[in-house]
């Protein structure tokens, strides 16, 4: 009898041959002797049986979970609304790109940046674009959107000086959890609630920003998106460099990993600055230097955080 690929199999029969592999000689087909009793043939539960659990609570869900889910018949399933987020930058400094520059003025990366990011965690997305270092304008900013977002970003004046308006926003309307963090680069970090809204101050300088965000805040976004999983992947290398560090913090060093004798190594980008981003462009991560770390030694085993995690 002839069946087609993945059609009922009659309960007569126990094997299936495949078609390039019989032989038609008109009243007879022949095939190879050494065809096996139930080959070619999908139990029911061979993949799935009934009662198993297919996904867990709070996996971020990925193609192959999707096609699982339609695979066993399920036209939806019951998900985590994705998180309302706002983003602005603040200072006078900044311009958006693609206007003419001038002198004392740069272009606003952060925001593109966290644009990008929080894409990536399937956030949507309310961009303020840049708003002048005016304490008026941007407590206006953050009071109209604490009553129905759910997390607000902003990018620069968060270090500690006169500038200094997001903390001091923060203690004046809602209440201030976090204000600078024992970290390089990203020591000026201000966490705080006002309203509904997690309000996060994020350090101007672009390499401080993007390592406080992956390290700190991606996680924060991660669980209240409902996510179980929201570590960093990380594994250890072997240290290509020396290094002396303050023991009274963690540090983040911007490296390149180069496989030699079987061996990776992580060499140190020559550029670890705050306002210098490209180093992040050249680096295939971080290397974590914990609080209590004060030196690397060449050859040493180190902990390396992949910037590409898929």
């Amino acid at each position: 009898m002839k069946v087609y690929t993945g059609s009922h199999v009659p309960d007569f029969f126990d094997t299936v041959v495949m078609h390039e592999n019989c032989e038609n000689n008109g009243s007879k087909i022949s095939f190879p002797f050494n065809t096996i009793l139930g080959q070619n043939i999908r139990m029911k539960g061979e993949d799935v049986s009934r009662n198993k659990k297919i996904l867990e609570k709070g996996k971020i869900l990925k193609p192959q979970d999707i096609g699982q889910i339609a695979a066993i018949g399920l036209k939806k399933i019951r998900v985590y609304k994705p998180l309302k987020i706002v983003i602005f930058s603040t200072g006078n400094e900044l311009l958006t790109p693609g206007n003419k520059i001038n002198e004392g003025k740069r272009y606003d990366s952060n925001r593109f940046i966290l644009s990008s990011l929080l894409k990536e965690l399937n956030c949507t997305l309310i961009d303020l674009k840049i708003i002048k270092d005016n304490l008026e304008l941007i407590k206006q900013a953050i009071v109209n959107n604490s009553f129905d977002s759910d997390i607000i970003i902003t990018s620069g004046s968060a270090s500690k000086g006169e500038e200094d308006y997001i903390n001091n926003i923060i203690r004046q309307i809602g209440k201030v959890y976090i204000n600078r963090i024992r970290v390089k680069p990203g020591k000026p970090l201000v966490i705080g609630k006002v309203k509904k809204s997690l309000v996060v101050g994020l350090p101007g300088n672009t390499s401080a920003m993007f390592t406080i965000f992956l390290r700190v805040i991606k996680p924060i976004v991660l669980i209240l998106s409902g996510a179980s999983n929201y570590l960093s992947n990380y594994y250890y290398v072997e240290s290509g460099f020396s290094y002396n560090k303050k023991s009274n913090r963690t540090e983040f060093l911007r490296v390149k990993l180069i496989r030699k004798n079987n061996k990776i190594i992580a060499y140190k980008h020559i550029k670890q600055t705050s306002g210098v981003f490209q180093s992040f462009i050249e680096s295939d991560g971080l290397v974590e230097l914990e609080e209590n770390v004060n030196y690397i030694e060449k050859g040493m085993s180190i902990k390396f955080i992949p910037f590409n995690e898929g």
